[in-house]
């Protein structure tokens, strides 16, 4: 998988929820027309992201393949809530 690829899976992987393709556009830095025509539709057919009513959530085999490759391991990250009024420094 190319660099892209891979960065969307680990978002979701993080995130572990369906996410919308506006927000995922955003937290991967990549355009929507890019997300939508050329890295979601490869990872579909691969059987590692499922597109839902919700948002793209990683599949099964998704988190498999980053679990297994050493991209991650079984632990999750620990969320942080941000506020409303939240201003990045």
């Amino acid at each position: 998988l190319r660099e892209t690829e891979l960065r969307l899976m680990k978002a979701l992987y993080e995130i572990d929820e369906p996410v919308g393709l506006e927000n995922l556009s955003i937290i991967i830095n990549e355009a929507n027309r890019t997300i939508l025509n050329s890295i979601e539709p490869f990872l579909i057919q691969r059987g590692l992201v499922v597109r839902s009513g919700q948002g793209r959530i990683l599949t099964k085999l998704g988190k498999e393949y980053l679990e297994n490759g050493g991209f991650f391991g079984k632990k999750r990250m620990k969320r942080v809530p941000i506020t409303t009024g939240f201003v990045r420094r």
